[in-house]
Parts: structure tokens; C-alpha cells; sequence
């Protein structure tokens, strides 16, 4: 009997914690941002980013992502710029911020990332 209850009460408290992370997901509200580019790549969404150059400059890069890989001691994410038409390399440690958008990509090539 005491097996049953306690197996009922881990169940609501696992049914608890999905409901909880729904509701996260749903706001877009990440730890981090490869949480971010990774739930973009894997519901195929388009997303912002907000990125910093290494020698300066940068801006806001409207893209699809595709991979992260290491390029010596920096990761990278590579990222197809839907304003120039190509894929674009952005050092992880650039990257201010994600937003992920409502907007679906059809993806072109294999996505690597997750």
C-alpha cells in the first residue's frame, strides 16, 4: 500500500515538472544560448542573433542553424543568412543573444546541432 503511494506521488510531481517545462518552452526563455540555437535546429526555426565581431562591428543576423563545430579553440556555429543568401560562420563567444521566431525553415543541408 505505502509502495502504491509513493509511486502516485512520483508521478504527479513528474507530471508537475513536464507541465512546468511546457509552459518555459513555450516563452522562450533559455539557460543559455546554445539551448536556444540547438531548440531552433531541432523545431527548424528561423532565429536572431545578435552578434559581436572579434575586430568589432557585428549586428542583428536573421538565420537558420545548422551546425556547431570546434575551429581550434573556439566553437562555431555555422548558420545559413537568409539576407545574404549564404552560409556564415559566428563564434560562439560573439553571439549576445538568441530569438528564436515563429517562422519555419526547410532545411538544405544536414543539421549537426544538439
Amino acid at each position: 500500500m505505502l509502495t502504491q503511494t509513493i509511486l502516485k506521488e512520483l508521478i504527479s510531481f513528474s507530471n508537475y515538472v513536464v507541465e512546468k517545462a511546457k509552459k518555459k518552452k513555450k516563452k522562450f526563455e533559455y539557460i543559455d544560448i546554445f539551448d536556444a540555437l540547438a531548440d531552433a535546429a531541432d523545431r527548424h526555426k528561423k532565429c536572431n542573433i545578435i552578434y559581436k565581431k572579434p575586430g568589432g562591428g557585428g549586428g542583428e543576423y536573421h538565420v537558420a542553424p545548422y551546425s556547431l563545430r570546434w575551429f581550434g579553440d573556439n566553437e562555431v556555429l555555422y548558420a545559413y543568412d537568409f539576407a545574404d543568401g549564404h552560409i556564415k560562420s559566428f563564434y560562439m563567444s560573439g553571439i549576445q543573444g538568441v530569438h528564436v521566431s515563429d517562422s519555419r525553415f526547410v532545411p538544405k543541408f544536414e543539421i549537426e546541432i544538439g
